[in-house]
């Protein structure tokens, strides 16, 4: 077992023996200085048509590269499946196709092991709330990701306010989309993202809802209306998370709404 693998193990043995009072205080002390990065999975994104993603709880701040393999656990014993013993059973394996600031998508490689299967019979698969620790450490290139573009709420839908009636595109939106994929199309893309993003105004989940409903209406129109495979294209709502603009000076509630177009090439 590498000791990567090994150190992410232990540290999460100690850590439930700590909070089920099995350690005492001198180790419930040292158990926390020394944990690897590991990192929880927010949110299972499953296209129903053999390919998945999920969003991870960091990214370019927490050292997490493009590229990057992890393998996916969740505790069984103590506060889990499984008896008394604590147990952290694989339940996937993942690898990072776009890291931001603080999020981190990756492509689901695999899911599910024998023993998961067997300690979690109904669910042996990725689920969100699963930790990630990556498989290896290794240093890589960061592949440019081409191109990217930027398009504004107000510039695409009908009705950009924090509480939406409609999410209808506009004609001048439509009209917009279209010259903005144009390159897309003849591109050979492994995968185009999609990703809506709000202001800080208003609930953070409404935000990320508000947000995701945005992206997948614009996905709807490129599949339904210009013919892309919908098997690579994927709408992401990130709600307020990072945000264009910080400098709280007029215009910055207008660039922080927004639909960001990114294609990732073939390798």
């Amino acid at each position: 077992m590498d000791r990567v693998l090994l150190a992410f193990l232990t540290f999460l043995t100690l850590s439930a023996q700590a909070m089920a009072g099995e350690l005492s205080p001198t180790w419930r002390a040292l158990s926390q200085p020394e944990a690897p990065k590991v990192f929880k999975v927010l949110q299972l994104i499953d296209s129903g048509k053999g390919d998945a993603l999920v969003l991870l709880a960091g990214g370019v701040q927490q050292g997490l590269v493009k590229g990057e393999v992890f393998k996916t656990y969740r505790m069984s014993g103590p506060g889990g499946a499984g008896g008394n013993s604590i147990l952290w059973i694989q339940t996937g394996r993942l690898k990072a196709v776009e890291v931001q600031d603080e999020l981190t998508v990756a492509a689901v490689e695999s899911q599910g092991s024998p023993l998961a299967s067997a300690i979690f019979p109904k669910f042996p698969g990725l689920m969100g709330g699963d930790l990630a620790a990556p498989e290896q450490l290794k240093l890589e290139r960061r592949q440019a990701l081409m191109p990217i573009i930027s398009l504004s709420y107000s510039d695409l839908f009908a009705d950009p306010k924090s509480t939406p009636s409609t999410f209808e595109l506009k004609v001048e939106g439509l009209t917009q989309l279209k010259s903005a994929t144009k390159d897309f199309a003849s591109t050979r893309l492994s995968m185009l993202m999609i990703e809506g993003y709000t202001d800080h105004n208003g609930p953070a989940n409404a935000n990320q809802v508000e947000s995701y409903q945005r992206a997948m209406t614009v996905r709807q129109y490129l599949i339904d209306e210009l013919g892309f495979d919908p098997k690579r294209v994927v709408a992401i709502g990130y709600g307020e998370a990072e945000p264009a603009d910080q400098s709280l000076a007029p215009g910055y509630i207008e660039a922080n709404r927004r639909i960001v177009l990114k294609a990732i090439p073939l390798e």
